[in-house]
């Protein structure tokens, strides 16, 4: 649930995160290191990307094996809590049951604190397209 600044997420293993929008100049770290494993991945552009399996891998490997994201990431998951406890490290994942979430909270971590870099360009985007006659397939 989004409650502007905060939101609160269900995890698959029942856990329950819930998270503050980061200050910009983490929320800004944490899109610059994901646009920096993004930018060197090339997207066929005669294949839908949803088919194309290798470049899906490649982000989330990419995104995954960066220490410049994970970093950022931890900036930003500090101002939330996994099942009402302060996250202050990535020792909250250290328990077995909480490890099925690691990737869960760092993908919602992510959105949360990506979404608002990111509204006014897919309205952009969206007027482009509307424009051109193209349809986002």
């Amino acid at each position: 649930m989004d409650i502007g600044n905060n939101a609160k997420v269900s995890l698959p293993s029942g856990a329950e995160l819930e998270m503050t929008l980061a200050p910009f100049l983490e929320g800004r770290k944490l899109s610059k290191a994901i646009a920096n494993c993004l930018k060197n991945i090339n997207v066929d552009s005669n294949t839908e990307l949803e088919a194309n399996i290798n470049t899906l891998k490649d982000v989330f490997v990419e995104c995954l094996t960066s220490q410049e994201v994970e970093d950022s990431i931890l900036l930003c998951l500090k101002r939330c809590t996994y099942n009402k406890q302060r996250v202050t490290s990535w020792d909250i994942f250290e328990d077995a049951n909480a490890r099925q979430d690691y990737i869960p909270v760092c993908w919602e971590v992510c959105k949360f604190n990506l979404a608002p870099f990111m509204k006014s360009l897919f309205a952009k985007l969206s007027t482009y397209l509307g424009q051109t006659g193209t349809t986002p397939k």
